[in-house]
């Protein structure tokens, strides 16, 4: 009995047609996946202060080593190994993932390091100002045009950020770093249109030589946590990369079946509940520097989202009307 047979699933239908992510149903479960996969981002400081005795460059190389097998093996049982190969064989997109396989493997090394430094809060500023720093990006590298409003909020954004270190003198390097990175990204990302999962595996096996050598080198030298200590330490190690492989899949998952205003809206879970765990969980500092650049920010967040909001139903009510004349 096969695999696929043992978990009943079915049989890869190679020349099928797309699948139909509408519905009710599909709706309701992709809601369902995306609100699940936001609460598990908003708590993951929790679990990465769990490792916080373990430097976090052998933390992020134990995430990418069991992550690895773990899509490897999800993209097995879909049937979809072989896209890998074709987006090796496309050097243009090659270059892109390579790009993205180092911002991917610095980000998390980054994370988990802010983390346990206990910069929860930083870091969840970095995710704030995230959505409104990737529309200035695309205004700069793809000449996307923001709508007056949007350069509202990237307005405000600036002023938080720059009144901590005139009025403050504290430079928010950290959410900076954060922020600026996943915007490089997204950017890379954005000009290698591939799959979620087969993108994930290429992105892990690329930055593989580096992370599973220095994990070699610290089984092999006796510097290595792993095996060293505890069973509930190694699991903890083992776990890191299914709590964060997983949560990527299933955003994948969502993104087929839930609207992007739904998506977008429950962009701002995980920094705050980042943001909640570090003030109430771990009793992180929120000094007047903080509280001055999250207001700006925050403002210029519920002016995007609500300028994308009233967009978006302009938008279907143009079109609704045009349907109807």
């Amino acid at each position: 009995m096969s695999i696929r047979e043992l978990l009943h699933l079915p049989a890869v239908e190679k020349h099928a047609g797309p699948p139909d992510f509408t519905g009710e149903g599909e709706l309701q479960r992709g809601i369902a996946v995306v609100f699940t996969v936001n609460i598990i981002w908003a708590l993951l400081p929790i679990y990465w202060k769990q490792v916080a005795h373990i430097p976090a460059t052998e933390v992020v190389c134990h995430r990418s080593f069991w992550g690895f097998f773990l899509v490897l093996f999800l993209l097995w049982l879909r049937g979809g190994l072989s896209e890998i190969g074709d987006i090796c064989r496309n050097r243009r997109t090659l270059l892109f993932m390579i790009g993205c396989s180092f911002s991917h493997m610095f980000g998390w090394g980054f994370y988990i390091w802010a983390v346990g430094s206990g910069r929860i809060l930083d870091a969840a500023l970095g995710s704030y100002m995230l959505p409104v720093l990737n529309v200035f990006s695309g205004f700069i590298f793809f000449r996307e045009r923001p709508r007056r409003l949007q350069w509202v909020s990237i307005a405000l954004a600036a002023c938080g950020v720059s009144g901590m270190i005139a009025v403050f003198g504290s430079i928010p390097w950290v959410g900076l770093v954060s922020a600026c990175n996943s915007v490089l990204f997204a950017a890379l990302r954005k000009n290698a249109p591939v799959n979620a999962m087969p993108g994930l595996v290429l992105e892990l096996l690329i930055s593989a030589p580096f992370l599973w050598g220095y994990l070699a080198y610290l089984t092999v030298t006796g510097q290595g946590m792993f095996l060293s200590l505890s069973v509930s330490q190694d699991l903890w190690l083992i776990g890191a990369g299914i709590v964060t492989i997983i949560p990527q899949m299933g955003y994948a998952y969502a993104l087929c079946r839930v609207p992007l205003t739904t998506i977008s809206l429950m962009q701002y879970i995980p920094p705050t509940g980042n943001f909640l765990v570090g003030i109430f969980l771990f009793n992180e500092s929120f000094g007047a520097d903080k509280i001055f650049g999250f207001l700006f920010i925050w403002a210029g967040l519920i002016i995007f989202t609500l300028e994308g909001f009233l967009f978006r139903k302009m938008i279907k009510t143009a079109a609704t009307g045009r349907k109807e004349g």
